[in-house]
């Protein structure tokens, strides 16, 4: 292994020279320093790998590799960070607390007299990375006699394409969680709602805001965001929205009552819809973030990188609490299937 990088050596969450070097790099690049088709300000991610690997030194394309990866899982594989709470782990066991409006109540008080218990019992979600577990790895192996050729622009289209892969592993872990444990009085067929999707989403965000919760976020399958995009009802709403200049993102197909947004992935298991409150409805605990250790295989011409990470996922029903009282994030999300 010839470099190890991680997220706090590329983007300087901590003091260390990697980063500092990073950061002169693009600060000399601003300055105009150097010379780049005239554009500025610009960061590394902005800057194409062919660029950087002639005539820069090794640590800034690791750089440049890194980002290229985090890129993919975090920003254009992104619904797990949005459909889900994520904790950074300090330990390989952490309780993250569940903080809802149904852990405090006010009683009536009298002046002076010592204040009634008001709740602040919290409920918890324990995240657990013991060991391995949870643990996940890939490999980018490049033959030395392509890198000679220079196809940096397939190597850059390689790496995101890595990273993207990160990310829909975390999104099936959180998707596999929330259909698995649903409440049996959130999960409801599409066929209760004469086959309706919109209709079906209605009821979703009933069900959720009935219990307290207020949802923030839909996902569904592509197939059944065609179902929902035909709907007379959604098209009339998705026009006031568009006119109303609501940004709409790439998995985005709209929003329900122009605040829940409704996103599209193929990883969201087919003939099923979710709806939920992103923060309390499912849980991801990051023990080791996008890792990248570079090699030199010698013996059989390659070169590459091993990509790493390691997380856990939990749901709002695994919340543990008071004895006897009631979970209050366990109806946090509802799901409506095709049957």
């Amino acid at each position: 292994m010839t470099q190890k990088l991680t997220r706090s050596l590329v983007y300087g969450d901590s003091e260390d020279s990697f980063a500092t070097k990073v950061q002169a790099f693009e600060e000399e690049f601003n300055a105009g320093l150097v010379n780049y088709e005239g554009r500025a300000p610009v960061t590394i991610r902005d800057i194409p790998l062919k660029k950087l690997a002639v005539g820069y030194d090794d640590e800034l394309v690791a750089a440049k590799v890194y980002d290229t990866v985090v890129r993919g899982a975090w920003e254009d594989e992104n619904l797990w960070r949005r459909a889900a709470n994520v904790i950074y782990m300090t330990s390989e066991k952490e309780r993250v607390p569940a903080i809802t409006p149904d852990a405090f109540e006010f009683k009536p008080w009298t002046r002076g007299a010592a204040v009634k218990e008001g709740g602040g019992s919290f409920w918890h979600v324990e995240l657990d990375c013991s060991d391995d577990d949870g643990l996940y790895g890939a490999d980018v192996p490049l033959s030395k006699s392509f890198v000679k050729r220079r196809g940096f622009d397939a190597v850059e289209q390689a790496l995101a394409c890595m990273g993207q892969a990160a990310g829909r592993l975390i999104l099936q872990a959180v998707r596999t969680e929330l259909l698995a444990d649903v409440d049996s009085t959130m999960n409801d067929t599409m066929a209760n709602y004469g086959n309706g999707h919109y209709k079906a989403l209605v009821k979703m965000e009933s069900l959720i805001a009935n219990v307290g919760m207020t949802p923030d976020i839909a996902l569904i399958n592509p197939a059944e965001g065609y179902d929902v995009g035909i709907s007379d009802y959604f098209i009339r709403q998705s026009y006031f929205s568009a006119a109303r200049g609501i940004p709409v993102d790439l998995h985005s197909i709209g929003s329900l009552y122009g605040r829940i947004p409704i996103l599209r992935h193929r990883d969201i298991t087919a003939a099923s819809m979710i709806m939920g409150r992103s923060d309390a409805m499912a849980f991801v605990g990051i023990m080791e973030d996008i890792t990248i250790e570079d090699y030199d295989d010698v013996r059989h011409g390659m070169i590459g990188s091993v990509v790493s990470l390691q997380f856990d996922v939990a749901s709002g029903k695994d919340a543990t609490g008071p004895t006897g009282a009631t979970n209050p994030i366990a109806k946090s999300w509802a799901v409506t299937t095709a049957a």
